[in-house]
C-alpha cells in the first residue's frame, strides 16, 4: 500500500526499509494505519521518516508508533525540516538508541544511518526523490 490517495503523506517500502514523507498537519488515521501495516510486515527492520512543514501525528499515534519501533526496529533516521521537530525527534531517541535525527541537508547522512549496501542505497534515494516530489516537498 503506498497510500496514494493522502495529500499529506506517502509510505512504502524498499526492501527492508519502510518510506514515509509526511507534510503538513496531522496524520490521517487510514494513512497513519497503512504505515502502522507497514511496520509490521516480517522484513521490515528500518525505517525513514522525512517530515516538512509542519507534519505531526497525535499522541496516541506517536505512543503506537514507539511501541513497535522498540520491539521491531533496528535503525531509524527521522528527517526534519523544523528545529522545533528535529528537537522532539532528538529527545525520543535519547530513550530509543536506534533513532537518529536529521536536518533536510543532511539526507545522506540519514539513509548512511541506516547501514544499506550501495545497490540498497540507490533504491532508497530514488523512492524517496518519488515521495518527495509527489507532496511538493523539492
Amino acid at each position: 500500500m503506498s497510500s496514494d490517495g493522502d495529500p499529506h503523506m506517502r509510505c512504502t517500502r524498499v526492501g527492508d526499509v519502510v518510506v514515509v514523507g509526511h507534510i503538513r498537519g496531522e496524520a490521517e488515521p487510514d494513512t497513519f494505519n497503512a504505515v502502522i501495516q507497514r511496520l509490521l510486515e516480517p522484513q521490515v527492520q528500518k525505517l525513514i521518516i522525512v517530515a516538512y512543514r509542519g507534519a505531526t501525528v497525535n499522541a496516541a499515534q506517536r505512543a503506537e508508533f514507539i511501541k513497535i519501533a522498540r520491539n521491531k526496529l533496528r535503525k531509524v533516521a527521522v528527517v526534519v525540516d523544523s528545529p522545533i521537530g528535529r528537537g522532539a525527534a532528538i529527545a525520543l531517541g535519547w530513550f530509543f538508541e536506534p533513532l537518529a535525527t536529521f536536518a533536510p541537508d543532511s539526507m545522506d547522512d540519514a539513509i548512511e544511518h541506516l547501514a544499506l549496501n550501495g545497490e540498497e542505497q540507490r533504491a532508497l534515494k530514488s523512492e524517496l526523490g518519488r515521495i518527495m516530489a509527489e507532496l511538493g516537498m523539492t
